[in-house]
């Protein structure tokens, strides 16, 4: 039997109120959540329009750095989610380069392999910048 997107989305885990599965879902990494997102219309409705969902997600970061970008975006008038798509990723390498965890990489290997956030020119330039000074 071949299952598609419809039918996840007449499912039975969609039988469960909104609540419960946003509070299932607030288990979830941040990966794992974005994955959970394209599994189905409903799932990716309820995990895009959720803003405690997406605030509790920053507030369970370790990193208070990372954490500090995504409640600055979100004080520019951005969404929970916006600003934890915008600044999770790259703060995180950021944070990470900071402690020298990517420090002189030999080959791209050395590089983090999967990044949950655009990495635009701008974040780039700061991180191979605080490389320079180092």
């Amino acid at each position: 039997m071949e299952i598609d997107a419809e039918t996840i989305d007449e499912g039975p885990i969609n039988w469960l109120p909104g609540d419960l599965i946003l509070e299932i879902f607030s288990y979830l990494d941040a990966a794992s959540l974005s994955a959970a997102g394209l599994a189905c219309k409903t799932w990716a409705s309820l995990i895009g329009q959720s803003e405690t969902l997406w605030k509790t997600k920053t507030q369970q970061i370790l990193d208070r750095d990372a954490q500090r970008y995504i409640i600055q975006s979100k004080s520019e008038g951005n969404s929970w989610k916006e600003s934890f798509q915008m600044n999770y990723g790259s703060n995180l390498i950021r944070s990470k380069w900071k402690r020298g965890m990517f420090s002189q990489p030999k080959a791209m290997l050395d590089l983090p392999p999967k990044v949950l956030c655009p990495m635009t020119a701008d974040t780039w330039g700061e991180i191979f910048q605080m490389e320079l000074e180092r």
